[in-house]
């Protein structure tokens, strides 16, 4: 493994950081000038051959992809990570399936390969996303610049510590064109490597020839209010003010003033169709209040997938005793037990007088012998009178499937049911809540 120079790259960083340090960031095979706010990196071309399935941009000289990239950059993914905190853009995050987040979060960079044609010929520079088709289209990927997520940090192979992924671990990717937990630069939208593997080609019209000396250009988006791209948004939704009413949203800045106060989902959609039109990208965290009967959620779910799919939102992961927003609408296919695709286990809950609610954990094992047999359940129930029980009964039962199939009666206040809930989502993140 290549080591990784994350650490010495921390304290030129924060030197270079201050008002009176250096205009310059120079480091192995990459120039980074603050003042011009542009990052020049030697690489070499791949030299792919056209419309050869692509899945990186740019990748390290540890990778070993050069078969499915663009380019290789000479240039550690830390010391590029580097210096783009040094020409003044902070580091986001990357995806993080384990954590519910699927959009990458981050700034945008303006990323170009430059190349003179035999090696010294006039120069000339396209766009990284011009190097890629989409078979779909036909058409290059939009220029939609990348995002600075920063590679995941993991444990190091003596587990006495972390290192940056991008620079030890395969891929080694710089620049990923698909979304990537341990990359320096993802594409700005939700696209995971299966969904984009068999729709990105190498565009026949910018393949240059392999080995061929090129530069790797790379600037912030150019912002000319000076307004980030990123919008950090809290989505708080409450009780309805009177019986019968709707529920109440309320959209603010996480610090800042309410953008949306007591609205409707119409008000909500407003907000984000301004800040889409302005070319920002909002960051949603949901919070349901704990007196919000159960009941109402579903209209939440619809609601936020609405944001997500029709006005660019991008769902941050839940915040502690919250659910992500997707478990509110599960597919109604899956009360059945016959049409669901596997048997996680299912907590049932009910009324306990006035002393608040009981519930039992069911295990659901699917033993039909032959696919032409009618579907058959062995089902076991176990006590969860309590959170504890709860946490007791899953893990005497062993972990199974990360997900619970949650049913609770409409009346039930979503604080009740997460008291519950919070012991075992340690080991169970992913819940579909039903109402009957």
């Amino acid at each position: 493994m290549m080591k990784s120079a994350w650490a010495a790259g921390l304290v030129l960083g924060a030197a270079a950081a201050g008002a009176a340090g250096p205009k310059v960031l120079e480091l192995p095979f990459l120039k980074a000038d603050r003042d011009a706010r542009e990052i020049r990196i030697e690489a070499r071309a791949t030299g792919v051959d056209a419309k050869t399935q692509a899945e990186f941009f740019l990748i390290a000289t540890n990778s070993g992809h050069d078969y499915e990239s663009i380019a290789v950059v000479k240039a550690l993914p830390s010391h590029v990570h580097q210096a783009l905190e040094f020409i003044g853009l902070p580091a986001g995050k990357p995806v993080d399936p384990k954590a519910l987040r699927f959009w990458p979060r981050g700034e945008r960079v303006i990323g170009e390969i430059e190349w003179r044609e035999g090696g010294t010929g006039t120069p000339q520079r396209v766009r990284l996303e011009r190097t890629l088709i989409d078979t779909r289209t036909g058409k290059p990927l939009p220029e939609d610049g990348l995002v600075f997520t920063g590679s995941a940090r993991v444990p190091d192979a003596a587990g006495t510590g972390t290192v940056y992924a991008a620079d030890e671990f395969e891929p080694n990717s710089v620049a990923s064109a698909f979304n990537l937990e341990t990359t320096v630069l993802d594409i700005p939208r939700k696209g995971g490597q299966n969904a984009l593997f068999d729709y990105q080609v190498a565009n026949p019209d910018h393949v240059l020839p392999k080995d061929l000396p090129v530069t790797i250009v790379l600037r912030p988006e150019p912002r000319p209010d000076g307004t980030p791209r990123v919008a950090d948004l809290d989505l708080v939704v409450d009780p309805p003010a009177s019986e019968g009413g709707g529920l109440r949203l309320t959209l603010r800045e996480p610090k800042g003033a309410a953008r949306v106060d007591g609205g409707g989902a119409g008000d909500v959609a407003r907000v984000l169709e301004a800040l889409l039109a302005a070319a920002r990208d909002p960051h949603l965290t949901v919070r349901v209040a704990p007196g919000v009967p159960v009941g109402l959620l579903r209209p939440v779910g619809d609601a936020v997938a609405a944001f997500t799919d029709r006005l660019g939102a991008r769902i941050e992961s839940p915040p502690g005793g919250q659910l992500y927003y997707r478990a509110f609408s599960p597919d109604p296919a899956f009360r059945s037990r016959a049409e669901r695709p596997s048997q996680p286990c299912e907590l049932r809950f009910s009324k306990r007088g006035a002393g608040g609610w009981t519930a039992r954990l069911a295990k659901v094992e699917n033993t039909r012998t032959v696919l032409t047999d009618e579907p058959t359940f062995k089902v076991e129930e176990f006590p969860a009178d309590t959170p504890a029980a709860l946490r007791k009964a899953l893990d005497d039962q062993g972990a199974g499937l990360p997900v619970l199939l949650v049913f609770a009666p409409p009346t039930m206040a979503y604080g009740d049911l997460m008291a519950f809930l919070g012991p075992a989502m340690t080991t169970h993140p992913v819940v579909h809540l039903f109402t009957e």
